[in-house]
């Protein structure tokens, strides 16, 4: 996996800390209107939260589903193979290039990340247009 989720996790507790945590009266406010520190997780860290937390998601689930170069290395037998490393199985050879069969499972193996972009769709439009407001 890449270091992108890292960095963007990084970045959301810093600026989460910085906007809550480091106000008094923020984490005052907080507490005095949803009592708990965990209703105010809930009520105020996580939706703030949400859009990084959302894009995270979806480049660690399209990482790991297109991770190649250790599965080929690492998997010897054909049963074990994930999508990509089987599917290069059918355009590897010189003379059985079956381009075919390859571009559906190509189409086949993007249905999971184009659902999972269509749900999170939302949190990442969110959080794009969320610093594009001013004052």
């Amino acid at each position: 996996l890449s270091g992108v989720p890292v960095i963007d996790a990084r970045g959301i507790r810093s600026m989460l800390r910085d906007m809550l945590f480091l106000s008094p009266v923020a984490a005052l406010l907080c507490l005095v209107v949803f009592f708990t520190s965990f209703r105010s997780f809930w009520g105020v860290v996580l939706p703030l939260a949400a859009p990084v937390l959302a894009v995270i998601a979806l480049i660690s689930f399209v990482a790991t589903l297109n991770e190649f170069v250790i599965a080929s290395v690492v998997l010897e037998t054909q049963h074990k193979f994930t999508l990509p490393v089987g599917l290069w199985q059918y355009i590897d050879q010189k003379y059985s290039e079956h381009w075919g069969p390859f571009a559906a499972g190509v189409l086949i193996a993007a249905v999971p990340a184009a659902l999972l972009f269509a749900f999170l769709q939302r949190y990442i439009v969110q959080g794009l247009t969320q610093g594009a407001v001013k004052g």
